[in-house]
């Protein structure tokens, strides 16, 4: 979700299974798995699809299975008691007896609605960039310049709702005194401020009750010598923003204060591969504590390294933020993960299969894995494991600007969806001799040059350069592309 949309994009990039920022054909490929078994529960999905999605009578994409009901229009939550998957499709079944809905189309891997926490309460928060859109509903991709109305500097609102993406950064909030909800977090840059918690929150969401914010449970009860003793066994504080990831596979649990005493634990968790936001640290002899405060979502402290141990909990990493191109080079693909880790408790779907090319927003490095979040928001994939390399990049993909070309293959040239000879990638559209083609982009791999072409009608596609021959091809600077 941006890093929450860049979650806020961690948002604000058009969410869809294929990519984003370039056509659609550089994207990941997913493969159809075999029907799950049902899981039952309690979720909550927006709708993310500008058209809005149609409920079925059953988990099936056939006609006779589009229900009467209307549509659920963009930004609407809706709730979900059952689940099914099917392939790169998880089918939703609502809570109200309306009928199913889908996450990603099984048709053409459009990301069609996803998963959400909801809470809801009454939160202080103060605007903190010039200017933040209102929007109607929790809305992607809207901008100041679209939106009738938007806050300012200083201003301070309350809130009493908030839905924050399960993949991503950031949350949408909305507003008590306006009719309308704003974002957190949009383009790698906080937005609101989080002020002060003023009451006690109900949680209406897909966690378990363990693992969502809480008071603490010993709120109030610790005496003023114990505090006292506590504090002056920390070193001063810190402040500053720091990133950090979650090592541990058990997770950890926050706490109230800066302490490893049990009877500060808060009800809420990370989990193994999460990366947070630190606003505060205090050393201590055997550890550092830090003070995490994710974009009004996530509050509490956690530790370094275990005292009394030298096991390491969590680990300050460099979040980059900015556009590279990566190639799956795995026999079997790659699946993508909610999280930064290589455990199969973090896999959200089958992802990109060997030879897509990728387009990645944000990279972190863990030891010697780099994991890569994708553009589209869909989730993140790593680079290698255990020395064994699953993607490779980033590549030289160079952009080219309105570069004319004519295909001179004698038998005309089939389009792929990604700069690949894999099977999967072949389409059913097929360029024609002499055609006339435009040229988006150009990149080298394993020693054969692709370009990605595109035809008035609709079609595009990756061909071998071999296949086309260009008339007043004008390269961008090679630097773009790292």
């Amino acid at each position: 979700m941006s890093t929450m949309l860049k979650k806020a994009k961690a948002f604000a990039v058009p969410l869809t299974a294929r990519g984003s920022g370039l056509p659609a054909a550089i994207a990941a490929s997913g493969g159809v798995h075999g029907e799950g078994a049902d899981e039952k529960g309690r979720w909550y999905y927006l709708v993310t699809d500008s058209a809005g999605i149609r409920p079925r009578l059953d988990s099936c994409y056939s006609k006779q299975s589009k229900s009467s009901a209307q549509r659920f229009i963009v930004g609407t939550v809706v709730e979900v008691n059952r689940r099914r998957k099917s392939g790169w499709t998880k089918w939703l079944c609502l809570a109200n007896g309306e009928g199913w809905l889908f996450d990603i189309s099984p048709k053409d891997r459009k990301v069609r609605c996803v998963e959400v926490e909801v809470q809801q309460g009454e939160w202080d928060y103060e605007v903190c960039i010039d200017q933040l859109a209102i929007m109607p509903r929790p809305l992607f991709g809207v901008t100041t310049a679209s939106a009738p109305t938007s806050l300012h500097t200083g201003d301070e609102v309350t809130v009493v709702e908030r839905v924050r993406p399960i993949i991503g950064r950031g949350a949408f909030l909305r507003l008590a005194s306006i009719d309308g909800w704003v974002l957190d977090f949009v383009d790698g840059q906080q937005t609101l401020r989080h002020r002060r918690h003023v009451s006690d929150i109900t949680i209406d969401s897909s966690r378990d009750q363990s693992d969502v914010e809480n008071l603490p449970s010993d709120a109030g009860s610790l005496s003023p010598l114990r505090r006292s003793a506590e504090d002056a066994s920390l070193g001063e504080p810190e402040y500053g923003e720091w990133s950090y990831i979650v090592l541990d596979p058990q997770g950890i649990t926050l706490r109230s204060r800066p302490t490893y005493d049990k009877a500060a634990k808060l009800r809420s968790r990370l989990e193994e591969g999460e990366l947070v936001t630190v606003a505060e640290r205090r050393e201590r002899t055997d550890t550092r504590f830090l003070r995490i405060d994710d974009s009004g979502s996530t509050f509490g402290w956690a530790f370094e390294q275990q005292p009394g141990c030298s096991v390491m909990r969590m680990l300050e990493v460099v979040l980059e933020n900015g556009s590279w191109f990566y190639r799956v080079v795995s026999d079997k693909g790659c699946a993508l993960r909610s999280r930064c880790t290589t455990s199969a408790g973090s896999k959200t779907a089958m992802g990109p299969m060997k030879g897509a090319v990728v387009r990645v927003g944000q990279r972190v490095k863990v030891g010697s894995t780099t994991f890569l979040r994708l553009r589209d928001g869909s989730g993140w994939i790593f680079d290698q494991k255990d020395g064994k390399h699953i993607v490779e990049g980033p590549l030289n993909v160079q952009p080219m600007r309105a570069a004319a070309a004519t295909i001179c293959a004698d038998d005309g040239a089939q389009l792929l969806s990604s700069p690949t000879d894999e099977p999967w990638a072949k389409t059913k559209m097929v360029l024609l001799s002499n055609a006339k083609v435009t040229i988006n982009f150009r990149v080298p791999i394993n020693g054969v040059e692709w370009m990605e072409v595109s035809k008035l009608g609709g079609m595009q596609g990756w061909l071998p350069a071999k296949a086309v021959e260009l008339e007043n091809a004008v390269f961008n600077s090679p630097g773009w592309a790292r």
